[in-house]
């Protein structure tokens, strides 16, 4: 063997070595627990008891007329004199609801958390008060409080309430 091939030899042998030390001191570090984990919760029920505060229950209500809300079905259109005129035209009448102008109340639930306490700002989703006349925040506390409506994106399905 030539000097020229021990010596290739020789640095490749040492850039090798070299680089398993660089390796083993930079994967070392990875195995070393943090000692923040173990000021966490001991579990997922301590950390979902921490945050129970800030989940709200939204309820809206709204007033829509007999043929918007929800399984809303219109009268059918009857041939003049048909027996089931009368059937129909009691049926659709005694729906409840508003008879002068066939409106009725509905009423939606669905859930929200507050993200700043100070301020009363809620969020929720935009389709829990799309439409509503009245929202209502409950806490888990039993409060109930009224609230406004800031602003909405429907794109993202967020709405931001003020209670």
């Amino acid at each position: 063997m030539t000097s020229n091939t021990i010596l290739c030899a020789a640095r490749r042998t040492f850039i090798a070595g070299a680089a398993a030390l660089l390796v083993s001191a930079v994967a070392v570090p990875s195995f070393v627990t943090p000692t923040f984990a173990a000021d966490g919760p001991a579990s997922v029920a301590d950390l979902a008891q921490g945050l129970l505060g800030a989940v709200v229950n939204i309820s809206t209500s709204q007033t829509v007329k007999g043929t918007e809300g929800p399984g809303a079905v219109p009268m059918p259109q009857l041939p003049e004199g048909s027996p089931f005129q009368d059937f129909f035209d009691d049926f659709f009448k005694n729906r409840g609801g508003d008879k002068d102008n066939g409106s009725q109340k509905v009423q939606s639930l669905g859930s929200g958390f507050v993200i700043d306490a100070e301020q009363g700002i809620v969020v929720t989703n935009n389709h829990v008060i799309a439409d509503a006349d009245d929202i209502e925040v409950n806490f888990s506390d039993g409060v109930t409080l009224k609230a406004t409506l800031v602003g909405t994106d429907t794109k993202t399905d967020v709405a931001v309430l003020k209670v």
